[in-house]
């Protein structure tokens, strides 16, 4: 990541790619950028949608098109179990690197919800 410095606050953008699948190493990914955002006396990280679970490829290589697909709805299983569960804590982690490096950061996810709204 490369600080921009503005009038008054110094700006990283993260343009990482995920590691698509493997939420460990992509938080992983996440942390070191930050921490390398904070020694560049940055204020603010911005990293991009989706980086965590990972941008959807399968809308492009799952045959979107068909209903019922088996592999679009394999691939939405992984993805959906793969997105952050803000209530088991997924953030913690990151939350206690944004804390150190005393920064803001900007993170796109997917999130789900580990409590049904529909029954």
């Amino acid at each position: 990541m490369k600080p921009v410095q503005a009038d008054r606050c110094v700006v990283t953008v993260a343009g990482i790619s995920s590691v698509w699948l493997d939420c460990e190493a992509t938080t992983a990914k996440v942390i070191e950028r930050i921490d390398e955002a904070a020694r560049s006396n940055a204020r603010l990280g911005d990293f991009g949608e989706a980086v965590r679970p990972g941008h959807p490829f399968r809308i492009e290589h799952g045959n979107r098109a068909k209903c019922e697909s088996e592999l679009q709805k394999t691939f939405h299983s992984y993805y959906d179990a793969l997105s952050f569960d803000i209530a088991a804590g997924v953030l913690v982690r990151i939350c206690a690197r944004v804390c150190k490096g005393r920064i803001f950061v900007m993170i796109g996810c997917i999130e789900r919800d580990s409590q049904p709204r529909f029954q």
